[in-house]
């Protein structure tokens, strides 16, 4: 994502790391688009320039260049983000997209404290058990697990996998996961 003239739609997409150890992390990142304030872009050239650039005879000349430049209105991009060892990606999609939309009205609470809320007041339910409840102004969330006996967790749709592939290359990564093999897909 870089700079951009006009202020762009919010994209998301979710995602999983894995460390060298096999453990997994599960996230889910928002990109949205702020209006950047022109003096403090021209100061952040500054620093950028005075820091990377010290060995340049001209900075004298990049500062005149930067005072007199008039900059248009710009939009930067920002990552919010939501890291976790479980894998509500449906979850963290729609709690990001509801935290931008509070973000853009007036809030009783500051934002940090619904993503306190999330990251350190929520139990995570046991599995099978129970059903966790999670409220943002104008929403409810709710959180559950499978039973120990049943597939893994996870709450997003195969539709769209099992629609782009033949049923020669499902077979195949399903014995690849079976016998716990990487699986790399990649599309466009």
């Amino acid at each position: 994502a870089c700079l951009s003239k006009v202020e762009k739609q919010p994209f998301s997409f979710t995602y999983v790391l894995t460390d060298i150890n096999r453990i997994k992390l599960y996230g889910a990142s928002m990109i949205i688009y702020e209006l950047v304030d022109p003096e403090q872009l021209k100061n952040w050239v500054r620093q950028y320039i005075a820091s990377h650039y010290k060995h340049m005879h001209n900075l004298d000349e990049w500062q005149a260049l930067l005072d007199s430049t008039e900059h248009p209105v710009l939009y930067i991009p920002k990552a919010l983000t939501i890291l976790s060892h479980y894998p509500f990606h449906t979850l963290f999609q729609a709690y990001l997209g509801k935290l931008y939309h509070i973000s853009l009205s007036t809030s009783p609470l500051p934002l940090e404290r619904y993503v306190i809320n999330l990251v350190q007041e929520v139990p995570l339910p046991p599995q099978g058990k129970i059903e966790v409840l999670v409220t943002l102004p104008g929403a409810l969330f709710s959180i559950s697990r499978p039973p120990i006996n049943q597939l893994p967790m996870v709450d997003f749709s195969y539709r769209p996998l099992f629609a782009s592939l033949s049923v020669d290359h499902i077979l195949q990564i399903f014995a690849c996961l079976s016998l716990e093999r990487s699986v790399c897909i990649c599309a466009s």
